[in-house]
């Protein structure tokens, strides 16, 4: 495996953003093997990724190497009703990290974690907060080996349909 490579998102990378995350969430299917994605979400996902994107208070990166996209982290301040609501004073909320399968355990997807919040401390965030399905335990092995922890709150049936938990970490 070559290096990699990360750089800042821009909103030229909506479309590969969502490629990035609808092949991510087709990997869902192995821990889940009845669920199908709705349609809602990749609607949801590509509206909201575009957003984003233009939003001057979004962090987005993007690893890429061979020169194509391998994985992507993004960030925005963290707002109560799942992203809808009124802002949470002090508090980022980690918005998508997902690496494409061919670079799963080379370390890609901590470096972008890391990078994130480093960037969200740097930026005066004093937590970060990260939704993830419940049932998805490599997700939630890697989260927790990188130092965040459950914090109780479980959402049954979101937008995508599936138990999502949420985990935080101290900045």
């Amino acid at each position: 495996m070559t290096a990699w490579s990360i750089r800042l998102a821009t909103a030229a990378d909506a479309p590969t953003i969502r490629r990035l995350a609808e092949e991510g969430l087709a990997t869902y299917s192995e821990f889940t093997p009845a669920w199908t994605r709705p349609k809602e979400f990749d609607e949801n996902n590509a509206e909201r990724g575009v957003a984003l994107l233009a939003d001057p208070e979004f962090f987005c990166l993007i690893a890429e190497a061979d020169g194509g996209p391998i994985a992507h982290v993004g960030f925005a301040p963290g707002r109560e009703d799942r992203g809808h609501g009124p802002p949470i004073a002090g508090m980022a909320h980690l918005w998508q990290l997902f690496v494409t399968r061919e670079w799963w355990g080379s370390g890609v997807a901590a470096e972008l974690l890391v990078a994130a919040v480093e960037e969200a401390r740097s930026r005066g965030f004093e937590r970060m907060r990260l939704f993830t399905p419940r049932d998805h335990p490599r997700a939630r092995r890697f989260y927790e080996r990188e130092g965040w922890r459950p914090t109780g709150l479980e959402i049954e049936g979101d937008l995508l349909g599936l138990a999502i938990v949420e985990y935080a970490i101290d900045l």
